[in-house]
């Protein structure tokens, strides 16, 4: 057997025993957003490691249109293992329940903005040490929270953004259409999509990248899985009419190989900026 073959197969078995061998708790924790002019109560679900010593790195973790999942719960499980608190938050409850109600992306950036300050204020986080990742509505939000001029908006020049964005599907056409020339990202950026996703990221996605090369002062990562479809990290295989996708119709669909490897490579990126 290839000696490289087997040293990356037997860090892969060691890598997944060690995600196995943890167990995890979370807080409920409720707060507003940040918009005064359309106010909001949302809350969140705060998973911290079993061993803190000191204030420990965070990351948000946001949903999907279909709300909180087997996609988010794996983060909450496995991230507090590699001593990450994660802040599950639920910005769907009391606000939309379908494709059909969901409000813009831009609506969020409040609610993950204020989810950013709960964090800052809880005194087992470091406060310098905050990201957020997201799924689907999840990860459009994740990647347009990068933006300088969003972070301006919602809590100041005089404080920092998030410290690391991963994005897994996140509608690239719509963050594209956020860019301006004076846009600025600071922050490093990673982001997942399939070339047969509904939502056109096969077409827009390599597009994304150009563009960001162009703007960002930091790392910017963008992987393809050839074949892949929206949700390709979930267990749900379903069609369904969403406004959002190509033709007002948007298919999801698991596959078990993407999401070991996009979960892997997510950890790994976050563990690479965090600790």
């Amino acid at each position: 057997m290839n000696l490289k073959f087997l040293t990356s197969l037997l860090r892969s078995i060691f890598f997944f025993l060690f995600l196995s061998s943890h167990s995890y708790s979370g807080e409920i924790i409720k707060f507003a957003s940040l918009d005064k002019d359309k106010p909001q109560n949302v809350s969140g679900e705060l998973f911290l490691p079993l061993e803190i010593k000191g204030r420990v790195p965070a990351m948000i973790v946001v949903h999907g249109t279909g709300g909180i999942d087997d996609r988010t719960k794996y983060f909450a499980e496995n991230l507090p293992k590699f001593g990450i608190a994660v802040f599950i938050v639920d910005f769907k409850s009391g606000i939309f329940s379908s494709p059909n109600d969901r409000p813009p992306v831009d609506t969020f950036l409040p609610m993950s903005f204020a989810a950013l300050n709960v964090l800052r204020n809880n005194p087992n986080i470091d406060p310098k040490k905050i990201g957020i990742m997201g799924f689907s509505l999840g990860g459009a939000l994740t990647t347009i929270s990068s933006l300088q001029e969003n972070k301006n908006k919602w809590i100041g020049k005089d404080k920092e953004g998030f410290k690391v964005h991963v994005a897994y599907y996140p509608v690239c056409r719509y963050f594209l259409s956020k860019l301006e020339s004076s846009s600025q990202i600071k922050s490093p950026i990673k982001v997942y999509w399939g070339t047969k996703d509904s939502y056109g990221d096969g077409e827009h996605c390599p597009k994304l990248k150009d563009r960001l090369s162009t703007i960002s002062k930091s790392e910017v990562e963008l992987e393809s899985f050839e074949d892949g479809y929206h949700g390709f990290d979930g267990t749900v295989n379903v069609s369904f009419n969403d406004p959002a996708a190509i033709g007002g119709r948007a298919t999801v669909m698991g596959n078990v190989v993407f999401a070991d490897k996009a979960r892997k490579s997510s950890i790994d990126f976050i563990i690479k900026h965090l600790k």
